[in-house]
C-alpha cells in the first residue's frame, strides 16, 4: 500500500514540476527554469528505483511531450528577443547617425 501511495505522489510531483516549468518558460524565469528542470531529473532518477517498476516508461512519454513543449516556447521566446534586440541596433545606429548629423549641423 506504502509503494502505491509513494508512486502517486512522485506523480503528483512531476506533474506539479511541469506546471511549474510552464509558468516559468511563460514568465521568462530562465534561471528558474533551469533550478526546475535539474529537480526534474531527480525525480526522473527517482522513478527508475526498483520500488518504481515501470513508472519511468509511464512518465517518460509525458515528460518527453510536455518537454517539447516548452523548448518550442523558449524557441519562440528566443526568438522574438533576438528579434527585438537587433531593432534595437537598428534604431540605435539610426539614432547616432541622427545625433551626428545633428551636431554637425550645429557647427
Amino acid at each position: 500500500m506504502q509503494r502505491a501511495e509513494d508512486a502517486r505522489q512522485l506523480r503528483q510531483q512531476v506533474s506539479i514540476l511541469l506546471q511549474e516549468m510552464e509558468l516559468a518558460v511563460a514568465n521568462r524565469q530562465w534561471q528558474r527554469i533551469r533550478v526546475l528542470d535539474k529537480q526534474m531529473v531527480q525525480l526522473i532518477n527517482e522513478c527508475s528505483k526498483p520500488e518504481f517498476k515501470g513508472m519511468k516508461e509511464q512518465l517518460q512519454p509525458v515528460i518527453a511531450s510536455q518537454y517539447r513543449q516548452l523548448l518550442h516556447k523558449i524557441d519562440v521566446a528566443k526568438r522574438d528577443l533576438e528579434s527585438k534586440m537587433q531593432r534595437h541596433l537598428s534604431d540605435k545606429e539610426g539614432l547616432e547617425a541622427y545625433h551626428a548629423s545633428m551636431d554637425s549641423r550645429l557647427w
